[in-house]
């Protein structure tokens, strides 16, 4: 982040998300704003296809990009509780991973059942997006 004339500039590779700025100078210390950069994409231009997150637009943004702000997953109308879910419920590869687990005090439980499962996915800086997919 840059200062100017005009106040802050932010670096054009920075992709949606949410943010911290903490600025100091000789009158100011640590003063923060935090704030967030909306994708401007539509629930039309994300979508979940071949097993994976695809962003239709041409923008610039990767399914990558979706899928490392994920926030809150839902599963079957259920929340799912826990800490790096994107990087649970996708591979490294960007790939859903069907046998995903959780694990909480030595329990590990499946994210998805059996059969039809419908995922609701929310990324920061991202419009939320809806599937469905067979196990």
């Amino acid at each position: 982040v840059v200062k100017n004339e005009v106040g802050l500039v932010l670096p054009a590779d920075f992709v949606p998300g949410s943010y911290t700025v903490i600025y100091e100078d000789e009158k100011y210390c640590g003063v923060k704003h935090s704030f967030m950069i909306e994708s401007g994409l539509t629930d039309k231009d994300v979508i979940f296809k071949d097993n994976t997150i695809e962003i239709k637009k041409d923008c610039g943004l990767t399914g990558k990009n979706y899928i490392d702000n994920i926030s809150t997953v839902f599963v079957n109308g259920e929340k799912v509780n826990g800490r790096g879910l994107n990087k649970i419920i996708f591979d490294e590869n960007m790939q859903l991973n069907h046998d995903a687990e959780i694990e909480d005090n030595d329990k590990k439980t499946l994210v998805f059942a059996d059969g039809k499962n419908e995922v609701t996915l929310e990324s920061t800086g991202f419009p939320s997006i809806t599937f469905s997919f067979e196990k």
